[in-house]
Order: C-alpha cells, then sequence, then structure tokens
C-alpha cells in the first residue's frame, strides 16, 4: 500500500538511490502535486510527456532495483493514490528477477526508452508546473472552465477491435435475445465510441 511505496521512496532517498519517474498527460490523469512531492520530499527525477494527443501511455508500474540482483516489479491497475493503493480493488501482478526476468528486462528497455525520448521532458516542479497544469486541463477536455467545442457531422468509424467487439454485441442481442450487455476493455481503448456506435446503430 501507500505506506510501504514511501517506507521505499524514502529507504531509496536516504541511501541516495536515485528515482526516476515518467508519465504524461493522457485523460488529464496526472496529478502535479504527487509529482512535486516525489521531486521535493524524495529527489525524484521525472519526466513528462506533454502532448496527450500523440500517446495513449496509461500505464502503472513501478520498478525496485536492489544491489542484490533481486529487483522486484509491480504492474497492474495501481495509480500512485490513496484510493488505487489503500481504498480501492485493484489488480496488480508482482514480477521478480528470479522468476520471470525476461519481463523485468522488458520493462527496463520499455521505460528506458521512454526516458531517453525527445517527447518526454524534465518536469522541474515551479518552474513547469503552470504549463503541466495547462497541459492537463487540456487533456480533460476543459479551456478556462468551459468544455471544448463538440463539433458535429463527423464519421466516426471503428477500429478493427472494435468493429469485432460490436458485432459480438450484436450477436448477443439479435441471435440470443440477450439486451444488456457489457464490455469489459482497458483505458483509452475507446468503450465510449463503441458504446455509441453501437447505440447509433439501433
Amino acid at each position: 500500500g501507500l505506506r510501504f511505496l514511501e517506507a521505499e521512496l524514502k529507504d531509496a532517498r536516504d541511501r541516495g538511490v536515485p528515482i526516476r519517474v515518467v508519465t504524461t498527460t493522457y485523460i488529464g490523469g496526472t496529478e502535479r502535486r504527487a509529482l512535486d512531492r516525489l521531486i521535493e520530499d524524495f529527489g525524484a527525477e521525472v519526466r513528462v510527456q506533454y502532448d496527450a494527443r500523440i500517446t495513449r501511455l496509461h500505464a502503472k508500474a513501478w520498478l525496485f532495483r536492489r544491489n542484490t540482483g533481486f529487483h522486484t516489479a509491480y504492474v497492474g491497475s495501481s495509480n500512485l493514490s490513496r484510493a488505487a493503493l489503500i481504498d480501492g480493488a485493484e489488480w496488480n501482478v508482482r514480477l521478480s528477477a528470479t522468476t520471470t526476468g525476461h519481463l523485468l528486462d522488458k520493462f527496463v528497455a520499455t521505460f528506458d526508452s521512454y526516458w531517453n525520448s525527445d517527447q518526454f521532458e524534465p518536469y522541474r516542479g515551479a518552474i513547469d508546473a503552470e504549463r503541466l497544469d495547462l497541459c492537463l486541463t487540456q487533456a480533460k477536455g476543459i479551456h478556462e472552465g468551459t468544455r471544448d467545442t463538440i463539433v458535429s457531422g463527423l464519421e466516426v468509424r471503428p477500429y478493427p477491435y472494435q468493429a469485432a467487439i460490436l458485432d459480438a454485441v450484436r450477436a448477443e442481442r439479435e441471435s440470443h435475445d440477450r439486451h444488456r450487455n457489457l464490455i469489459v476493455a482497458a483505458t483509452g481503448t475507446g468503450k465510449t465510441v463503441m458504446a455509441a456506435l453501437d447505440y447509433k446503430s439501433l
């Protein structure tokens, strides 16, 4: 939970272990206060991908490297928040260098590719706070207290994976007379779009 993570971060800071964090402004979900605390209280280096239009990165993953070689990672649905780590019902997978070393290698390679990418820029706390706040607000679809204009007349077409899901929902309705269907899909895969397209087809 949160106390474990805070203890790990304090221990890393006290021993001079570098803490690196990458995040994005996707869906406006990042909290600037959390980034500021990581920097101010734990000496973390933070890099942010500010343009929410060019990424859908919404991964939640934590890697703890150890001198012993017994590295550990947690990958799953937990954000860095009290609700996610303490109050919520979240699913996470623990990876270990001893049992899933190849997955940890992939984790490290992917993280480093983001860290070294020009798209991820250093976040320097107060210096960049205003820019981050603006990008987060825009990513949430809110600008100066008003919602973005809704453009009518757009022809929205489903991606192939969405079309397959819509076909399955249609089959449940038409072939099996089941009208209370649930689509389960990852964040950012277009559940709202699929619901709208399904409604339109009716």
